[in-house]
């Protein structure tokens, strides 16, 4: 079960963000090439996911995710993500 962690400094921490489900659906708004070829467990990027600004760590190759967002967007992030992960489409990597 995701949980979010407070940081501190207006950050949130999203962990355990995964499944095969939420990696397709974060394509639907993110720019990055998240496929495992590329984006590695440990690897970590800044970009937009959503229209909002977030950091993205790959914690494992499950894979699982950590996104670190503006607390002010988190509740706005989880609420796309709910609602992308109903309807997810395929990754643009092959």
């Amino acid at each position: 079960m995701p949980r979010v962690i407070e940081l501190g400094s207006g950050q949130n921490r999203d962990r355990d963000v995964g499944s095969a489900g939420r990696a397709r659906s974060s394509a639907k708004g993110c720019p990055l090439d998240l496929h495992p070829r590329v984006f590695e467990p440990g690897c970590c990027a800044q970009s937009r996911l959503a229209r909002t600004l977030v950091t993205i760590v790959q914690i494992d190759a499950s894979p699982r995710y950590e996104l670190i967002v503006r607390r002010s967007f988190a509740d706005y992030l989880w609420q796309w993500l709910h609602d992308a992960c109903r309807n997810p489409v395929a990754p643009k990597y092959v």
